[in-house]
């Protein structure tokens, strides 16, 4: 007999394999230039925030939508720009809500600042300046002990920096070049995982002095707690990580054109085959991971959008439809819904196939522009006398 879990989670996988490009629901395109980072707020699961290179910020609220030019539109709903005083000047490399607050959210630029924003009123209230351009930053989904912003620059080191104090309490000493991708652990509130130009995936213990435990190797060949320069997890760059939902296995995806699994339990690669990817970024590439579904599925922005059974390698599904190549994208876990941005500036919304997000009946009544009613919600009964 199913239990409902797995029942749950076979109908989500099942709805995931069927993404399309969601043709009832546009995204209000207010880029002039490439899209470079995106993040949905985990408080609601409705507020999309997303960066671009022209130094642009845009908040989306993805649960309601307006009528333009007949089609129902998620309208940006608030735009940071070079014109405001305190915005930054150079490309927005990455952007992030405070994992516990949608109150707040973080920024970081090729002007090497990093930059604590309040959402409500949409001002600065706290930065950090460092000396490097800055390629990534990231902040724990779990910790509660610390505040630690992770901050990926053009330097070997890796900076660590205090939301609480407004400083920069420590830096990481293990990269042989510009450091490319940071990414803390949803297992631990201490772990992070760090890729760079050396070609090489650290594991760090921040608590410890030492503070890197392991550098990950593809061949398998030595320990991997034997922290050597020697040890590459890739034959390219490093510009993409991202953790498995449980914590177990880290993603990481580099500039040799391939994806690998690693089991950082075991330190070891998977030797799971993704075949090839291409991959000519010399920037931070955003991938996203699934979570509650029979087999979790990985989606990686390149001139398409692959999506991977993760422990298999099974390509599930190519997502074609920016003009130019993907560079970011994030998964909304409520809907099983798949959002995107690119170098053409669009941002665009993939929806499972058959599923309409807003009624469409109150969209073509008009409703005051407004349309948030979700078919999930509404009375699908029926009775003898109708």
């Amino acid at each position: 007999m199913v239990n409902g879990l797995s029942l749950r989670r076979a109908e989500r996988f099942k709805r995931v394999k069927s993404l399309q490009l969601c043709k009832d629901r546009y995204m209000e395109q207010c880029f002039s230039s490439g899209i470079n980072s995106l993040d949905l707020e985990r408080q609601e699961s409705r507020y999309l925030i997303s960066s671009s290179a022209e130094a642009k910020i845009a908040i989306f609220d993805t649960r309601s939508a307006d009528i333009v030019e007949k089609r129902p539109t998620c309208k940006c709903i608030a735009t940071i720009d070079r014109s405001s005083g305190d915005a930054h000047k150079f490309s927005i490399e990455s952007v992030q809500w405070y994992p516990r607050d949608n109150g707040m959210f973080v920024s970081s630029s090729f002007d090497r600042t990093v930059k604590v924003w309040d959402s409500n009123t949409l001002q600065v209230a706290g930065d950090f300046v460092f000396n490097h351009h800055i390629y990534c930053h990231h902040m724990s989904s779990i910790a509660k002990k610390h505040c630690l912003v992770a901050v990926a620059c053009d330097a070997s080191n890796i900076h660590l920096s205090d939301l609480k104090s407004g400083a920069s309490v420590h830096s990481l000493k293990g990269h042989r070049g510009r450091v490319l991708a940071v990414q803390w652990s949803p297992r631990s509130d201490y772990i992070l995982a760090s890729g760079g130009q050396d070609n090489r995936v650290l594991i760090w213990d921040v608590r410890k002095a030492s503070s890197c435990m392991m550098s990950m190797d593809q061949y398998n060949g030595e320990e991997a707690s034997l922290v050597s320069s020697t040890i590459t997890a890739h034959n390219g760059q490093v510009n993409s990580l991202e953790f498995t939902s449980d914590g177990l296995h880290l993603l990481s995806f580099g500039t040799d054109h391939r994806l690998r699994l690693w089991n950082l339990w075991a330190s070891r690669n998977t030797l799971v085959n993704y075949g090839r990817i291409d991959n000519f970024g010399k920037k931070h590439v955003q991938m996203a991971v699934s979570n509650g579904l029979k087999e979790d599925i990985v989606f990686v922005p390149s001139v398409q959008i692959f999506a991977f059974e993760i422990h298999s390698g099974k390509k599930i599904d190519l997502l074609g439809a920016h003009f130019g190549a993907a560079t970011c994208c994030v998964y909304h876990s409520c809907f099983q819904e798949l959002y995107s941005g690119g170098l053409d500036s669009n941002l665009l919304s993939w929806s499972p196939f058959g599923y309409s997000k807003f009624a469409r009946a109150e969209l073509a009544e008009g409703d005051e522009g407004n349309g948030t009613l979700e078919e999930a919600y509404q009375d699908a009964w029926s009775s003898d006398e109708s």
